[in-house]
């Protein structure tokens, strides 16, 4: 799941991870907000453990919105460890299934929108994206990325560049009813809320694009 900040409250959390129809995957920490300051990090004090997040800002159209850079790591009652094992926790951050959502997120943040992503792709110079129509933004992936941590990839012919300090880890996924663990250091995925509805966006270790 991905959750945005409100820059200037008390606590706030980045985006958890992402996966839909139960899955679910680690992700960046997504905040936004039309408030110019961002604060520099936000501690997330529940369940007795103080968890800090270093906040990135991003502006386009004369608009800042703060992202979290690290996963979101709450320990809420139905979230996962990739397979199980707290190391993996430490590293990507948790698995949060799609009904846990109004749950997870800290006092002024909330899970990314398809807007909180349009924004983010035109800050990073993508001026043609928009998330609201379910598609794909060409190369955003490489500027996304963190420089290691994902898995080789024989057919690229870029670094990936870590361009704006978002370093996205390839957390992998979660799939409730099947009870799967899948594509750790392969994908990352961002839950994303619509409305009412759902979603994801997603990036591959094999591909330049972020996909929704």
């Amino acid at each position: 799941s991905s959750q945005s900040v409100d820059p200037g409250t008390s606590s706030a959390s980045e985006p958890g991870s992402s996966g839909a129809e139960g899955n679910s995957s680690s992700s960046e920490a997504a905040s936004s907000s039309s408030v110019a300051d961002c604060p520099a990090y936000v501690t997330d004090s529940r369940g007795g453990t103080d968890v800090t997040y270093d906040i990135l800002k991003f502006t386009a159209d004369g608009v800042d919105k703060c992202w979290f850079k690290q996963n979101l790591a709450y320990n809420y009652s139905t979230s996962k460890c990739y397979g199980g094992e707290q190391k993996n926790c430490d590293k990507y951050g948790r698995l949060y299934l799609g009904n846990s959502l109004t749950a997870i997120c800290p006092e002024g943040s909330h899970i990314s929108t398809p807007e909180d992503w349009t924004h983010l792709a035109k800050a990073m110079g993508y001026k043609s994206a928009d998330f609201s129509t379910g598609t794909f933004v060409y190369d955003m992936g490489w500027d996304l990325k963190a420089e290691a941590e994902w898995s080789s990839c024989t057919n690229c012919t870029m670094k990936f560049k870590d361009s704006y300090g978002f370093s996205a880890l390839p957390g992998g996924y979660y799939i409730a009813y099947m009870e799967k663990y899948g594509e750790m250091e392969e994908t990352g995925r961002w839950w994303v809320v619509d409305g009412e509805d759902l979603g994801y966006a997603e990036v591959y270790y094999d591909n330049d694009d972020v996909k929704y």
